[in-house]
Parts: structure tokens; C-alpha cells; sequence
């Protein structure tokens, strides 16, 4: 019974080994095929080594800025990447010439694949990095747009505060004609209506609407639609609407030979007189601090590192794109080597079905060598 069994095991065990592919076969495939594949690898080093060599030297040099303002990296990112500095370099170094390029709108997309600049997500620090063959023009040119940008920052700093220096002008012009329009009213009003008398607590709550008036005029200027600025109109409206505000309307003691009527106007050309005053102090107040803005300085940016002449280059790593050329051809070799001994130690079955598949893929191929 044993002697009937082993046989048996062998023999599939056999059957299993020749299924199960041998190492050895692979290594007799490569050693049948090393020449091939020594020169698929001798090939690639060759070609890489000459194409590598015919590649020019790149060098690297990087400027690292920090905005002064919190939040602003993205803004001075933008303007760094914008057209008026993009020019200014352009015009600076003679790209056209430099690039070999006979239009401007060619130079944009080059000067681009030539600059990167990005921000630190963490720590807000821009890097402006520059490649070029000329390792002190590379320096030079990320150094550049450093000045670019402080430029850029300065003028639109002077724009910005400028354009406000020149409305408050206007404006005080405007409120000052305002102010004497009302005071001239009040004047005229109290001569024509001789003595005037009005107690002491509407006369506050009139000089207390007049200033908040005056103040929200003045914010409407400075702040626009901000919260601060609806809750001075909340300010003003509940005043208004108050019982003190209800006695300035009709309750104001007069000794004059005028009705109950004069006390409104009174209060409303006093209140009126009153608002135009505190509005011309708030904007000559903010008309001087726009005049000290247009004269001074921005914060700007701060150089944290300027751009110095690279001594070594950055690219191209000819060992390793030679290495790794040398290594892509030796695994193609590998893989002809592996078709060409599947090729000739192919079965009739599979060689007739390799011709039926070229005759599909070359149908003309086939047909021209039908004919000769």
C-alpha cells in the first residue's frame, strides 16, 4: 500500500514543480540575452550623458520677505505676480533679448516658468525664487522684485491716502459753506425773534443730538456701513424719540412776543448749527491724520533674506537622470529579452496566432507581400 501512494506524490509533486517558475530558467533567459540587454543600458547611459552635457547649467537663488500687516501675504503674493512688476523685471533685464523672444506676450509665460513665489502657510514668509543660467542675474533679478514690490506698496500707500486727503478737502469746503448757511439762519432767527430763552436740560439734549449727528456724518465718511456706525443711528433715533427729546420739540421756554411755534424752529436751527460744528471739528481732525498718512512711510514688508549669487547649481542632476535612464533601458532589455525567448520557443498554436494578429494590425503590409 505505501509503495502504491509514494509514486503518486512524487509525481504530482513533480507536476507542481514544473508549473511553478524556475529561477533558474530566468537567469539562463538573461544570461542567453545579456548582450541585448548590456546594450539597451549602454545605449541609454550614452544618450543621457550627451544630452545631459548639452543641458545648461540652472542656478537658484531665493529672496524671503515677511508682511509687517497680519493677513496681507496673499495681497503682496498677487502683486508680485502682477503685470506692473512682471514689466518693471521685464524692462530691467531685457528679457526680450535675454529669452530670445520677438513679442512681450511670449516674455510672460517665460518670465513665469523662470520665478516661483509662494507663501508660508504657517509663518506668512514669502520666498521669491529665480532659475536662470547666470547664477548673478538669477540673484539679481529675485532681488529685484523685492524693490518691485516695496515700490508697487509705496505708490498705491500714496494713492490710497491721497484720494482721502482730496475728498476731505472737498468735503470740509462743503461743510464749511454748511456752517455758515446755518449759523447766519440762527443769527438772523434771534434778531428778528429778539430774546430767546430755552431751559438748561433741552439745551443739552440739543447739543447732544447736534454732536451725535455730527459724529455719524463723519463715520458715514470714515467707516461706511459698519456696526459702530448703525449703532450711533440707534444713538440718535432714541434720543430723538426719547421725553427729553419730546420737550426739545415743543416745550422749549421762550420770552418773546412769538408762539409756541418759534421753539421748534429755534431748536431746530440751533440743533442744525450745532451738528455742522461738531461735523467740520471731526473732519478737520480726520483731514490732518490723512495728511499725515500721505507723508508717511508704509509698514510694508520686512527682507528677512536677500538673494545671494548661487555658487552651485541647481539643476540638471545629470547623475541621476543618467542613472536613471540606465536603469528604465536595463528593464526594457529585461522585458525584450523575455518576448524574444517566448518569441522562439513559441507553439504552432500561438505562432499562428501572432501572424493572424499582424495580419490584423498591417492588413496592407500582409497584402503588399501577397502581391510581390
Amino acid at each position: 500500500m505505501s509503495h502504491e501512494k509514494c509514486p503518486n506524490s512524487n509525481s504530482r509533486d513533480y507536476q507542481v514543480d514544473e508549473d511553478e517558475i524556475n529561477l533558474l530558467d530566468l537567469l539562463l533567459v538573461l544570461l542567453r540575452h545579456k548582450a541585448m540587454i548590456f546594450g539597451f543600458c549602454l545605449a541609454a547611459f550614452a544618450l543621457a550623458s550627451g544630452v545631459t552635457l548639452l543641458m545648461p547649467d540652472i542656478y537658484s537663488a531665493t529672496a524671503r520677505i515677511l508682511p509687517r500687516e497680519e493677513n496681507s501675504g496673499s495681497v503682496y503674493v498677487s502683486m508680485l505676480k502682477g503685470q506692473d512688476v512682471a514689466d518693471a523685471i521685464i524692462d530691467k533685464f531685457d528679457l526680450l533679448e535675454t529669452y530670445q523672444l520677438k513679442s512681450r506676450s511670449l516674455v510672460y509665460p517665460a518670465l513665469d516658468g523662470h520665478v516661483s513665489i509662494s507663501e508660508g502657510k504657517k509663518d506668512q514668509i514669502i520666498s521669491i525664487t529665480v532659475e536662470d543660467n547666470d547664477p548673478n542675474r538669477a540673484a539679481e533679478m529675485a532681488n529685484a522684485y523685492v524693490e518691485e514690490l516695496k515700490k508697487l506698496s509705496e505708490k498705491m500707500h500714496l494713492s490710497g491716502a491721497a484720494t482721502l486727503r482730496q475728498y476731505l478737502e472737498g468735503r470740509l469746503v462743503i461743510v464749511r459753506q454748511d456752517l455758515g448757511q446755518a449759523e447766519g439762519k440762527l443769527k438772523a432767527f434771534q434778531i428778528k425773534n429778539k430774546t430767546i430763552r430755552i431751559d438748561d436740560q433741552s439745551a443739552a439734549t440739543i447739543e447732544a443730538i447736534a454732536r451725535l449727528k455730527g459724529e455719524l456724518d463723519s463715520k458715514e465718511i470714515e467707516l461706511g456701513g459698519s456696526p459702530e456706525l448703525e449703532q450711533l443711528k440707534t444713538q440718535v433715533n432714541v434720543l430723538e424719540q426719547s421725553s427729553i427729546g419730546g420737550k426739545v420739540s415743543g416745550d422749549i421756554a421762550l420770552a418773546s412776543t412769538g408762539g409756541p411755534g418759534l421753539g421748534l424752529q429755534y431748536a431746530e436751527l440751533l440743533q442744525e448749527f450745532r451738528m455742522q460744528v461738531t461735523l467740520l471739528e471731526l473732519l478737520t481732525r480726520q483731514y490732518e491724520v490723512a495728511r499725515i498718512e500721505e507723508v508717511k512711510t508704509p509698514l510694508g514688508i520686512q527682507v528677512l533674506g536677500s538673494a545671494i549669487v548661487p555658487a552651485k547649481k541647481s539643476k540638471p542632476q545629470r547623475s541621476l537622470i543618467v542613472l536613471l535612464s540606465t536603469f528604465v533601458a536595463g528593464f526594457l532589455g529585461v522585458l525584450a529579452a523575455f518576448i524574444r525567448e517566448y518569441g522562439e520557443h513559441m507553439s504552432g498554436e500561438d505562432r499562428q496566432r501572432w501572424q493572424a494578429i499582424k495580419a490584423s494590425l498591417w492588413p496592407r503590409c500582409r497584402s503588399g507581400v501577397g502581391a510581390k
